[in-house]
């Protein structure tokens, strides 16, 4: 039975989402307009689920399986709705990603170890 002062996400607005600082002065020149949305994919594997979780530049909003978050550096922020309770209680935060010569986004979460249960049990 849940309490009142049960702790998930009842609104996307309590999900925060943190940005490196090297990230964070060049945010906004660097989505140039675009938006950021957040997903993940997972998929069975030699006996055990795999996945990662995603962020990508985007032009257009996304769908209504996506809810938006508080914009960071005035960088609007959607994430799928399956993902706000893992991402309001293991802390992501924004970082660069990607190869060197072609440097994008990544996200890293504070408590990564909420993934690993999150891959068994996505929609608890």
């Amino acid at each position: 039975m849940r309490s009142g002062n049960d702790t998930a996400p009842s609104t996307p607005a309590i999900v925060s989402v943190g940005v490196e600082p090297d990230l964070r002065a060049s945010l906004a020149f660097l989505a140039a307009g675009r938006l950021i949305a957040i997903d993940s994919f997972r998929s069975w594997h030699c006996g055990t689920w795999i996945g990662d979780l995603t962020v990508q530049w985007r032009a257009a909003e996304p769908g209504l399986d996506f809810a938006e978050l508080a914009p960071l550096e005035g960088v609007r922020i959607f994430a799928h709705r399956r993902l706000l309770r893992l991402l309001h209680e293991a802390g992501p935060v924004l970082r660069r990603g990607g190869l060197p010569f072609h440097r994008g986004l990544g996200i890293s979460l504070t408590r990564g170890e909420l993934w690993i249960d999150y891959l068994d049990h996505p929609f608890s």
